[in-house]
């Protein structure tokens, strides 16, 4: 093959793979602007189902919390830690 024929073919190759990528671009956009009409945007649901997203709450956890006589809860010991 000649200098001018390879240069040819990668100047073939790159105009394809640059097609390419503005196809994909293009139709990526058309997808995801479909997609938005059918897909709600509100935040999605907790996926376990130990804990309700109701029940998981910031008053829940008890750092922080103190106790009747206005002293706060003192943290146990983990099990398991050498001190």
């Amino acid at each position: 093959m000649l200098p001018g024929e390879i240069g040819a073919v990668i100047l073939f190759l790159m105009a394809v793979c640059i097609f390419g990528h503005i196809w994909f671009c293009l139709v990526e956009s058309v997808m995801g602007k479909i997609k938005s009409l059918f897909v709600s945007r509100r935040e999605p649901e907790c996926w376990h189902p130990i804990l309700p997203p109701e029940n998981h709450r910031e008053e829940d956890h008890p750092e922080g919390k103190e106790k009747e006589g206005g002293q706060p809860e003192e943290k146990q010991p983990e099990k398991g830690y050498l001190k």
